[in-house]
């Protein structure tokens, strides 16, 4: 389909009637189910002016080649009748034939160029060319047209046309061939016709037919108007009929409306100007009914600016998706002062009158105020408790002594078994032998057998003792680490109150060794549990080495706990130390325990909160308050019960006791190392 200059017209000229009025009806009657009607109109009429403007063009244009092809044969058979030696002609007689017919048909102006085609004996092509507008004109003869020209030497007519752009003609050919009296074809007649005259002619076909179309839009559209007003009245009628029997009940309505304590309301979506207001409406938040319904737009700008986009948007979104909503926002008063206020409203849809919010505003002022003076008070409560906090922290620093005691009685136990054992006495009896046979008695130790067995026996018994002093003094210090651990634990409980903490470069790794020897004894030894490591090769950070300790060893004895009802070779311990980001540090103490119920993974740092028999619930919650002290956080993970437990401290990765966070590069984890530990 070619869409030319008087469709395109058309077509413009059918959008924008349709578009105005479609913009008249949603103007007038403020919904679009007319629309439809419209449309169908409108594009059934655009689609068949279309089809009728290409169908009636084709027809004309198919009437001028079959007159103009009737041209060319009349002319045809001039030359026919001229000659029998067609191929003979020259221009001269051509012209000759031409003139004489020309002046008999009268298509001077029509025909542009005239072209006789002849072959000869060997087969070559012979072509003579009249203009007959002007002397020098050439036909535009086209690749298409050469080929028809050479199969009219098979006795058949052809038409050319060359169109451009929209259907325009740029050349147009009758081929007819030429016959003798034998009726064998001496040649072929080519005749090219001027193409304004086509083109002319088919334009004014068009604008006829649009001319038709748009008489016939104009009476679609009065019509579609006269069914659209009609519609329109009866449901107006239709919908008074429907409404007289409810206005009663809105009267009975009305008064428990304006009974409510606050302000009933109704207005128009898109609008703040209200249609309906309950009576409590005048003075309420200090306002005039006046300026309530009188005023455009009273509602949004009475609104707190730091509230009214929200609000806004609220009622744009309600309107949009016709629900419910309630919103809770500020309102400035004649005064200066803000008024908090509870809106709930919902969008409708009404037959006539498009979209509308209804809704009730509540002045919840004093209840606000209530809530700010409970809120103090409660802040007053959380300094006290703050206050005495010190005792849940010393609960916490005793809980953590009773487990390093716990290890130091074994290991004072195992002191006082070892001096039992000693055999210091052996050695009082050889030095009393010595004293009574020396230098008194020589020949007791070249011929008495104890006097010859006394040297061999002082080396045993020394070697003997030195490995004993080397154990007792092992045991010993392994005491006094532990002392000092519980004299750290006590310096932390001070700390609260005058002493600081001491803050040192700590290497994560050598910490958790020592956290682990500090349960060796006590549980992982006793437990035979399998202990993984994975640590990743950090610089050294900033943190209270006391705080970290009893962290740790708080972590380590909860999951060897979770641990002990377990065949001892399912009791494993893996410990993580990795970078988190660049400014933290990551601990995880992950156990194959008994595992955490999911609700309990928060409660289990609350003070007091055990699931054990025998527990009191102080480990845990003092572990996470000195996790905040080292500016970190003590979390829980666990995929439930029976499926092992994993905790998580991160700590800030500090590179002095003062500065800001030190920058932890992702270094290369060194491979897992796993040890045994048996009793």
């Amino acid at each position: 389909m070619e869409w030319g200059t008087p469709a395109l017209v058309f077509l413009a000229t059918t959008l924008a009637v349709g578009g105005a009025c479609l913009g008249f009806l949603k103007k007038r009657y403020h919904n679009t189910h007319h629309h439809l009607l419209i449309f169908a109109v409108v594009g059934s009429v655009g689609f068949l002016a279309v089809k009728q403007i290409d169908k009636s063009s084709q027809t004309l244009t198919d009437g001028l080649m079959q007159s103009w092809m009737g041209v060319t044969r009349t002319y045809a058979h001039a030359l026919e009748r001229s000659t029998d030696a067609i191929a003979e002609m020259d221009a001269a007689a051509i012209r000759k034939v031409i003139q004489r017919t020309r002046s008999t048909v009268g298509q001077a102006v029509t025909v542009r160029t005239v072209t006789l085609v002849t072959k000869n004996a060997e087969g070559k092509v012979k072509k003579i060319t009249l203009g007959l507008i002007r002397e020098g004109d050439r036909p535009m003869i086209k690749a298409g047209c050469e080929d028809k020209i050479l199969k009219a030497f098979s006795g058949g007519e052809h038409w050319c046309e060359d169109r451009g752009r929209a259907g325009i003609a740029v050349g147009l050919l009758a081929v007819v061939p030429l016959r003798d009296k034998m009726d064998a074809v001496q040649g072929v007649l080519v005749m090219e016709f001027v193409p304004s005259v086509w083109n002319t002619a088919r334009e004014r076909e068009q604008w006829r037919v649009v001319g038709e179309f748009s008489g016939l839009l104009v009476i679609c559209l009065c019509l579609g108007g006269f069914l659209v007003v009609t519609s329109e009245a009866r449901r107006q009628r239709e919908l008074e009929k429907a409404i007289e029997p409810l206005m009663k009940d809105i009267e009975s309505l009305d008064g428990m409306v304006n009974s409510v304590q606050g302000v009933v309301w109704e207005r128009p979506a898109g609008s703040g100007g209200f249609t309906y207001l309950s009576q409590n409406a005048d003075g309420y938040l200090g306002y005039g009914v006046e300026r309530w319904g009188d005023e455009g737009g009273f509602l949004e700008k009475v609104i707190h600016s730091e509230d009214r986009g929200r609000v806004v948007e609220c009622w744009k979104l309600a309107v949009k998706n016709l629900e419910k909503y309630h919103i809770e926002y500020r309102v400035v008063k004649p005064d200066g002062m803000t008024a908090f206020v509870n809106e709930y409203g919902q969008a409708a849809k009404l037959m006539l009158d498009g979209r509308v919010l209804r809704g009730i505003l509540l002045d919840i002022t004093a209840q606000r105020e209530n809530e700010a003076s409970a809120q103090g008070m409660h802040k007053m409560m959380i300094e006290a408790s703050r206050q005495a906090g010190m005792a849940e922290i010393a609960t916490g620093v005793l809980h953590n002594v009773g487990n390093v005691l716990n290890s130091l009685n074994v290991g004072a136990k195992l002191l006082a078994e070892r001096l039992k054992k000693s055999r210091m006495d052996k050695l009082c009896q050889a030095t009393v032998l010595l004293k009574e046979h020396l230098p008194d008695d020589p020949d007791f130790f070249t011929n008495d057998k104890r006097g010859q067995a006394l040297p061999g026996y002082l080396v045993d018994l020394a070697a003997y003792l030195r490995d004993e002093q080397n154990r007792l003094d092992a045991t010993v210090s392994d005491m006094i680490e532990r002392i000092e651990h519980i004299r750290d634990m006590i310096m932390l409980q001070q700390s609260h109150s005058t002493v600081r903490t001491l803050w040192e470069p700590l290497d994560m790794a050598t910490v958790m060794e020592e956290a682990l020897r500090l349960e060796m004894d006590v549980h992982i030894a006793h437990q035979q549990v399998h202990v993984e490591r994975h640590f990743a090769d950090l610089p050294p950070i900033y943190a209270a080495r006391g705080l970290l300790l009893q962290i740790l060893v708080n972590l380590l004895a909860n999951a060897c706990q979770a641990m002990e009802d377990l065949p001892a070779s399912q009791r494993k311990l893996t410990l993580r130390i990795l970078p988190q980001g660049d400014d933290k540090v990551r601990i995880s103490v992950e156990d194959t325990g008994c595992g955490i119920h999911p609700r309990h993974l928060t409660s289990i740092f609350t003070q007091g909160f055990t699931t054990k028999t025998d527990g009191h619930g102080f480990g845990l919650h003092h572990a996470c308050l000195l996790a905040q002290d080292l500016g970190g956080v003590l979390q829980a993970e666990s995929e439930g019960l029976g499926k092992g437990a994993c905790f998580i401290l991160e700590i800030p990765a500090r590179k002095d006791a003062e500065s800001g966070l030190h920058n932890v590069s992702d270094s290369a984890i060194r491979p897992a190392t796993a040890s045994t530990v048996s009793p």
